[in-house]
């Protein structure tokens, strides 16, 4: 009978029950060992290694835990308890005697092999994972649960994997959503950055904090924000310094007014927040617009213009390139109506002819081209 509550002893059993435990909630496989936390339980003295659910003591000055066997805690009456552990209990001239009077374990990580001191330890709310401990209460170790450990880097991992997927694969968000969400979340300089940049920066950022990044990159404010920047960027919404008075006009045509010492960002995000039916949706259709103005200047469509610069791609320069491999020949006199006919077959599609799939593949960079110009022309 190793446990007493002011002195009364208790079984195991009793004793769970008596102080209000669950049995379920004390660990009881695997190798029972605690981790000294530093000093009074000071969050400072730990550091993370390797990985964020490894948590190893730094505080090597403290290289072991000593306590008497024995903790006060207080029941839902507010009644105050002594818990102790003891092997013998002798009473010497009318007073109660325990021991064992110390306990005492080296080194920072320490086993603890006998089940019922274990208990106790456990326990105390000295242990940060007792079930006795108050909410912010200070504390001096913690379990190694390895099962909780495991558990933890698979939630983690999961959740890398998840916020990964906004930014790679067939889920990931589209481009001006990602530029858009660097935006929201203060990343200078996006225009100028590649498509690659803006992946590796969202990449590196969602596996830093992974729940953080998923749930801001799922957020209506920050999806706001970074419309709004965006627009900014983009010169849909502009402002006009007007003596004291900074004037906000949206494609041109004035929305907004406010004193210079009252501008800022903050000032044209809320009076768009406040009229959101109003102004929001044009916001969204004049980006959509930019982008489809935009699109032939794009780095994913440039490999169907080698011959044209890598800047101001006109409709007219499609023209150009294919004039020019008509005139040499490629296509014949007959370009135009050629392309015309080209344009409407599918080279995968197994009911085209021999003849037709091979003329197409001879002038799949032209036909190609056409196509893209018809696109524009009709999005």
């Amino acid at each position: 009978m190793p446990f007493a509550i002011n002195d009364v002893v208790y079984k195991r059993k009793e004793f769970l029950a008596a102080l209000g435990v669950k049995p379920e909630l004390i660990p009881s496989q695997g190798v029972l060992q605690f981790e000294k936390c530093g000093d009074n339980g000071s969050v400072k003295s730990l550091v993370v290694k390797n990985d964020p659910n490894e948590v190893i003591a730094m505080a090597r000055q403290y290289p072991r835990i000593a306590m008497q066997p024995k903790f006060t805690v207080r029941n839902s009456d507010g009644d105050l308890l002594e818990i102790r552990y003891f092997n013998t209990q002798i009473r010497v001239k009318g007073e109660l005697k325990y021991s064992p009077t110390y306990l005492e374990y080296q080194d920072n990580v320490f086993t603890i092999p006998d089940a019922d001191e274990f208990l106790w330890f456990y326990l105390n709310p000295r242990n940060s994972d007792s079930p006795l401990r108050k909410i912010g209460e200070a504390y001096d170790f913690h379990f190694i649960n390895p099962q909780k450990i495991a558990a933890n880097k698979n939630q983690n991992m999961d959740q890398i994997v998840k916020s990964l997927s906004l930014v790679y694969g067939e889920h990931a968000i589209d481009y001006s959503a990602k530029c858009q969400l660097l935006k929201a979340l203060g990343q200078s300089n996006v225009e100028s950055l590649s498509s690659d940049e803006v992946d590796s920066i969202l990449g590196t950022l969602a596996q830093k904090n992974p729940l953080e990044f998923y749930n801001k990159a799922k957020s209506n404010t920050t999806r706001f924000t970074g419309v709004i920047r965006d627009a900014l960027d983009k010169n849909i919404i502009t402002k006009v310094d007007l003596y004291n008075l900074v004037i906000y006009k949206l494609n041109d045509k004035e929305i907004f007014s406010v004193s210079k010492d009252m501008d800022g960002f903050d000032a044209i995000s809320d009076f768009i927040s406040n009229n959101m039916d109003q102004y929001y949706p044009i916001i969204l259709s004049s980006l959509d617009a930019y982008g489809k103005k935009n699109k032939l200047n794009s780095p994913e469509l440039q490999k169907y213009f080698p011959e044209i610069g890598m800047s101001n791609v006109r409709l007219a320069d499609v023209d150009n390139v294919i004039k020019e491999k008509a005139e040499s020949g490629l296509v014949g006199i007959k370009h135009q109506e050629f392309l015309e006919e080209f344009s409407k077959y599918d080279p995968n599609d197994p009911k085209l002819s021999a003849t037709t799939k091979k003329q197409y593949m001879k002038f799949k960079d032209e036909i190609e081209a056409y196509k893209l110009k018809n696109e524009y022309i009709n999005s």
